[in-house]
């Protein structure tokens, strides 16, 4: 854990819900920002959740 006070907003678990999945522009990605990394196998998802920083 980090000593930031930020609060991370949680996504609603509604199915109306579009979530981006395409690749990001590294060009666009700023120190402080959060990641979401997925990654699937056969029977399961792993999500990992990263901050930039530096």
């Amino acid at each position: 854990m980090t000593s930031d006070s930020e609060d991370i907003e949680m996504p609603s678990e509604s199915e109306e819900e579009v979530i981006n999945e395409e690749p990001v522009n590294p060009e666009h990605i700023n120190i402080g920002d959060f990641l979401l990394i997925k990654f699937e196998k056969k029977k399961t998802v792993i999500h990992y959740i990263a901050k930039v920083v530096f």
